[in-house]
């Protein structure tokens, strides 16, 4: 869905360490994303197995006095049956890489969707199986924004 894909996903302590533990060799993009702050990047990070993989630190920086995170949200028509796992994904650019910025997962039952994101350009992908509809770019400034689609 989006051409991405999450691996993992961790949650720092309060002194900002994080792990990210048990990924398939290859090689990754670490990213960042704190409320208030803008998202942070590395890209190319090798894996491989049996070796410990550290110093990957990050200095964030502060969005903007007045920016903060805002919500892209609405309703997906037609959702396919859940088994097909239907959810939305909103893509953005940050240092000429591609990241997810957020996910959801949305159902016939919930066809709502919200995602929390900081101000930029977004790409949003809803996806089930192999249906794909990409509505466009999405800007995200100083308000919210509404999308809804259908299947």
């Amino acid at each position: 869905c989006g051409g991405i894909s999450v691996a993992q996903t961790t949650t720092a302590d309060p002194d900002g360490l994080y792990t990210l533990g048990y990924l398939e060799p290859g090689e990754y993009n670490l990213v960042v994303v704190l409320d208030g702050y803008m998202i942070a990047v590395e890209a190319g990070v090798t894996v491989e197995v049996g070796v410990i993989n550290g110093g990957h630190n990050f200095i964030l920086t502060a969005l903007d006095q007045g920016d903060a995170f805002h919500t892209i949200s609405g309703e997906v028509l037609n959702v396919p049956d859940v088994s097909a796992n239907p959810r939305v994904k909103a893509v953005t650019q940050v240092d000429s890489t591609d990241v997810v910025a957020d996910h959801s997962l949305v159902g016939k039952d919930v066809p709502s969707y919200s995602l929390s994101v900081p101000p930029g350009d977004y790409t949003l992908s809803f996806c089930a199986d192999e249906t794909t509809t990409v509505p466009g770019q999405v800007t995200v400034d100083q308000d919210d924004v509404t999308h809804n689609t259908s299947f």
